[in-house]
């Protein structure tokens, strides 16, 4: 299901709220309905809160059996490939130690 568009959020009598609001209870309520629809979707694509140009999926359990690991990595090998790094000036976050 594509959170992500204003017309399917629309159709749904929901808005951006689903994504990027801050009530767990109403994002978790809708999650389980949606889980629970007869359709059986697979997962949720949605706007991340703190990205709002970034997408994101989050994939219900059913599905894990038919899912496959293409290209699998660490934190530190993202971090040496600069991912670590642009993620921290992006975000304007700080490692203390």
């Amino acid at each position: 299901m594509d959170l992500t568009q204003g017309p399917s959020l629309y159709k749904l009598g929901a808005d951006a709220e689903l994504s990027v609001g801050r009530d767990r209870v109403l994002t978790r309520t809708w999650s389980e309905a949606f889980h629970a629809h007869p359709c059986r979707i697979d997962g949720l694509a949605y706007v991340a809160r703190h990205g709002p140009r970034q997408d994101c999926c989050a994939t219900f359990d059913r599905v894990i059996a038919n899912l496959e690991i293409e290209n699998q990595f660490g934190l530190w090998e993202y971090h040496l490939g600069g991912g670590l790094d642009e993620f921290i000036e992006k975000y304007g976050i700080q490692i203390l130690s």
